[in-house]
């Protein structure tokens, strides 16, 4: 197997890069030390299939992605009630949402009104970690309720 670097994307952590290398089933991305080059993460030998699946293990790794996360994860077990009604605004007004006739300052001034709590922009996607865990029953009630299978 021959590793050929094709690619030099730009540094995203201090002395960290990724880079493309070909490969025989095709190009995959690893990150590496930019000082020794040295491999730091190459997906367990396979390397990334792509460039933003690679920047996005490298944020999740080394720029406080896990902890971040974990942060959210309990802000959102302790708000429940909060992520009940954004799921609830998400399904009734799934359509506007797409079309952008609800925007997330909308939803935000919603939950402002109702539970007095102003809650940051980015906290906001990661609603869902509420429920972690309990996703499958939800569907499966819901599917019970429904008919649809």
């Amino acid at each position: 197997m021959s590793i050929i670097i094709i690619k030099d994307a730009h540094m995203v952590v201090n002395y960290l890069k990724v880079i493309g290398i070909r490969k025989d089933d095709g190009i995959r991305y690893i990150i590496i030390d930019k000082k020794t080059g040295e491999i730091i993460d190459d997906a367990q030998g396979y390397g990334y299939r792509s460039e933003q699946k690679a920047y996005k293990a490298l944020n999740y790794k080394y720029r406080g992605g896990k902890e971040k996360l974990s942060k959210y994860e309990t802000f959102w077990k302790k708000n429940k009630e909060i992520a009940n009604h954004i799921r609830e605004i998400h399904t009734i007004w799934y359509k506007e949402i797409l079309r952008a006739e609800i925007t997330a300052d909308d939803i935000l001034h919603d939950i402002l009104n109702k539970f007095n709590i102003d809650i940051p922009k980015d906290l906001l996607k990661h609603y869902e970690l509420a429920f972690k865990g309990e996703k499958k029953v939800i569907d499966k009630i819901h599917t019970i309720n429904t008919g649809n299978s």
